[in-house]
């Protein structure tokens, strides 16, 4: 008998690792078609280009710089960038494994009882029909991550509040420091998070027990955030300089909710974030139904859970992050709403609350088409897969690339004109702002280049030194071209 059951339990493993595998293989063809078709049109993410560049800069860069390896801008984010040396590449593949890891957790909690069949076929029109959730898994590599990292930490804590395991636990703590990894202002939700520890002791337990507990689960956490600090605080003299470095390269300094540490304007901006998102987040309060439901004292955890994606919010306004508080957001709410299915088993059967989720699911779906147009990059991305994109970012700085000969130095602030730099794939031709010689170079830019790229209007470096420049003319240099709020200047 041991055998047999030895053996059926390899026969799971087995099929659990070919499903596994075939979503993988299937997900990331799919998604990174996705990711090359907008590229031809002239579309894609931001955060695509830059990590891009930045992990270009490690391998052809002149010299590398410690920054570009992931110890100032989120790690995480760089390493599959740095595996597959290619952004879109290794955005379809994260996203891959991301929709086959939730894929598989739903087929195992398919087997478990915990779920209906319907819900893999709901989950999995949701994964490929809904414009929130292709863009998520072909180009928001970061948020895709942050949501795969998200979705197991909830599945260590449900399990480790059903069970009590240290090692549930330790997973759990290893989840949260991956979360900061991905997204410095996540480690926030640790507070948040610390509640059900308190709460779900025993009435006898001690205080050294408890805080035993909050040893094991929050050390990873600590362990890496005190970690970049002083790395930071090392090298860059500024143990916060980690994050305001990542907000300025994604340019979120000049967002108009950018108000550091002001709780009522985050109150605020969450408040109408939430309204924005209302038709999309339905699922979440399905859950919450269910939740109280079948007791909150049976999964105590639940609530913290399905309140963190709105503190998130919250987090992220707090300190200006406001790029991505769009549709694709609400990916994360619904796959938290749904692990109150995958990780906690009912004791009883509530099919009028099943039929209730499916529908908000199916409503959420509805939705993310019938108001795509409301959402700028979402909305683009789409465009770009139909047709190609007239005056965008990305096309103007390829037709800029254009106009560039192979040979000659190029003077330029990457931190505005990054895209530049990668779809050139020269980076030794540039002169950017982490080499030691380029205030040399900005101050008598004739004596050592060809060509000069200034971005306006909110201008750069070179605009701050050459204010000039930014109206077509440069001392030693003549115009060329303007494309967008590039403009290009070739030595006489």
């Amino acid at each position: 008998m041991e055998l047999q059951n030895t053996g059926k339990k390899l026969s799971k493993s087995r099929r659990t690792v070919i499903v596994f595998t075939l979503s993988l293989l299937v997900f990331s063809i799919f998604f990174l078609a996705l990711n090359l078709t907008a590229l031809k049109n002239n579309y894609a993410y931001k955060e695509l280009l830059m990590v891009g560049e930045k992990a270009l800069l490690v391998f052809k860069g002149e010299p590398p710089r410690l920054e570009n390896l992931g110890f100032v801008y989120p790690p995480l984010i760089y390493f599959f960038v740095l595996l597959f040396r290619n952004p879109f590449v290794a955005s379809a593949v994260t996203g891959a494994l991301c929709a086959s890891l939730l894929m598989t957790n739903v087929i195992h909690a398919y087997k478990e009882g915990n779920i209906p069949r319907s819900f893999i076929l709901i989950i999995l029109l949701y994964i490929v029909g809904s414009p929130a959730t292709l863009f998520l898994f072909a180009e928001q590599q970061s948020l895709c991550l942050f949501a795969a990292v998200f979705t197991q930490m909830i599945c260590y804590l449900y399990r480790y509040c059903r069970h009590h395991y240290t090692l549930d636990l330790f997973l759990f703590g290893m989840m949260t420091s991956f979360l900061f990894l991905i997204r410095f202002q996540a480690v926030l939700l640790i507070p948040l998070l610390t509640l059900p520890f308190i709460v779900l002791g025993k009435k006898n337990e001690l205080i050294q027990e408890k805080l035993s507990v909050l040893m094991i689960a929050f050390f990873p956490a600590i362990f890496f955030v005190a970690s970049w600090c002083y790395l930071n605080w090392v090298f860059m003299k500024d143990p916060f300089y980690f994050f305001k470095t990542w907000i300025s390269a994604m340019g979120l300094e000049n967002s108009p909710h950018f108000t550091l540490l002001d709780f009522k304007s985050s109150l605020i901006y969450t408040s109408q974030q939430l309204k924005n998102l209302l038709p999309f987040i339905l699922p979440i309060f399905v859950s919450m139904l269910r939740r109280i439901r079948l007791g909150l004292k049976k999964c105590k955890v639940s609530p913290v859970i399905l309140i963190s994606p709105f503190a998130l919010i919250f987090w992220d306004s707090f300190f200006g992050v406001t790029h991505e508080h769009s549709m694709v957001f609400s990916t994360i709410f619904i796959i938290t709403a749904f692990s109150c299915w995958l990780y906690v088993p009912a004791d009883r059967k509530t099919p009028w609350i099943d039929r209730l989720f499916i529908s908000s699911v199916l409503l959420s779906l509805l939705f993310t088409w019938t108001m795509l147009y409301k959402h700028h990059q979402e909305n683009q991305f789409f465009k770009a897969l139909v047709e190609p994109l007239k005056n965008t970012e990305m096309s103007n700085a390829k037709a800029i690339v254009k106009l560039l000969d192979k040979k000659g130095k190029i003077l330029l602030d990457d931190k505005k004109g990054f895209s530049i730099v990668f779809f050139n794939g020269h980076p030794r031709r540039f002169v950017l702002p982490y080499q030691y010689e380029y205030e040399t170079v900005l101050y008598a830019p004739k004596q050592f280049v060809r060509y000069i790229i200034v971005s306006s209007p909110t201008g750069d470096r070179i605009s701050g030194r050459w204010q000039e420049a930014l109206f077509g003319y440069l001392d030693g240099f003549k115009f060329i071209a303007r494309f967008g709020r590039f403009i290009l200047y070739e030595h006489l």
